[in-house]
């Protein structure tokens, strides 16, 4: 190549001549002018493939730029068509709407019956949730008793009445579910009475024989229920620190325990014995220990105190740890609410200014079963009678 290159400039320079790059280029100019061109209308694009014939194109002056209007039902049916031809699987087909049109009352049912139409399906349960003193009015009219007049409520009355209250599971669930915000729920107030629940555990598992049950049976009965500016303070603080304690709570716990989880607790009734209830004040959750009941009490007259020092009423110390002391009030609560709760392990949080003190509470069945017997005694001896006859309220009237 490059003796190429020599030889042409040689000749150049022997010749006395100059090459094209070395000089202005001009443009040579034909003639005549160019008659040969092609008109849109002959113009044909295409590529020449040996032994296949040219297809027919579309002219471009064929081609109208304006748009047309299209009946949206037909362009509708062209494209789901198009779309099924040569691409049945496309998801578009799923979302594009439906043309309306008119179908046969053979059709709907066809489609109605047919089980490949369902996409899923689900029982619908119906649950219907009384109280005690509906369930009252309903046994009475059931057994021609009017609680104006005086009648004795038998052994046998006392025994159906309990069958009467009974729930069942889908029952039980639904008040747990619709009492979760507690004393800010009139449902979970109006379940409570005539129940006996976890905070009058121990007062009636202690009641002596000589004592007259009627002061507790009012509070049972919410026939002396107190307004809200005329709660004791005590109670307000504590209802008030309780999502504090529980912070602190969650807070000290987490980073020991997988996937933890605290949520709020309704009003939860054993089926079995539907006239008994607690309601803790949280459940806990997780992967390492299970489920376990949470009780919040905050000590108001001793705020400023260390919690294991306010709490010294209720709690010892046994080999370095803190246990719950078994004759209190606070133990027969929160026996009943692992109870009812199906739980083994609790976990009680006494709050005060300075912190939290976290006591582990295990689940005492022997205790359970002597509290469920007085419990049981209490409520067929005091409690039927007195929401039978209405001998309380009659008293307060």
């Amino acid at each position: 190549m490059a003796a190429v290159l020599f030889d042409i400039e040689n000749t150049v320079h022997n010749n006395l001549q100059q090459s094209s790059t070395s000089k202005e280029c001009n443009w040579t100019r034909r003639a005549k002018p160019n008659e040969k061109s092609c008109s849109l209308d002959n113009l044909k694009i295409s590529k020449a493939e040996y032994g296949k014939t040219d297809k027919e194109t579309l002219k471009p002056t064929a081609f109208d730029p304006r748009s047309t209007e299209l009946d949206p039902v037909s362009f509708m049916d062209q494209l789901k068509a198009g779309l099924q031809q040569h691409a049945s699987s496309a998801v578009i087909l799923q979302i594009l709407p439906q043309v309306p049109g008119e179908v046969t009352e053979q059709e709907v049912t066809e489609i109605v019956s047919n089980d490949k139409c369902l996409d899923h399906e689900e029982e619908v349960v119906a649950v219907e949730v009384n109280t005690i003193s509906e369930l009252r009015d309903a046994f009475l009219l059931s057994k021609g008793l009017d609680c104006s007049k005086t009648f004795d409520v038998t052994e046998e009355i006392c025994h159906e009445f309990l069958s009467f209250i009974k729930i069942d599971q889908y029952q039980a669930d639904m008040i747990f579910e619709k009492t979760k915000l507690q004393g800010n729920c009139d449902f979970w107030k109006e379940q409570r009475c005539g129940r006996i629940t976890g905070s009058n555990f121990y007062k009636i598992c202690h009641l002596k024989e000589s004592t007259s049950p009627d002061n507790t049976l009012k509070d049972l009965l919410g026939y002396c229920p107190l307004p809200p500016e005329r709660q004791p303070i005590q109670f307000a603080w504590g209802h008030e620190k309780e999502e504090s304690a529980v912070d602190l709570y969650c807070k000290k716990l987490k980073k020991v325990h997988k996937e933890m989880h605290v949520v709020e607790s309704g009003l939860i009734i054993d089926p079995e014995f539907s006239h008994l209830g607690s309601s803790p004040d949280r459940i806990r959750v997780c992967q390492c220990c299970g489920k376990r009941v949470v009780e919040v009490k905050s000590l108001y007259s001793k705020r400023s105190l260390m919690p294991h020092i306010a709490a010294v009423e209720y709690i010892y110390k046994e080999n370095g740890t803190y246990r719950l002391k078994k004759e209190t009030k606070w133990n027969y609560q929160i026996q009943g609410e692992m109870a009812f709760s199906k739980v083994t392990n609790a976990d009680l949080v006494i709050y005060t200014n300075k912190g939290i003190l976290i006591v582990e509470v295990l689940f005492d069945k022997y205790l359970w079963e002597e509290m469920l017997v007085k419990l049981n005694k209490f409520y067929s001896k005091h409690m039927i009678p007195a929401i039978l006859t209405g001998r309380i309220k009659k008293l307060l009237s």
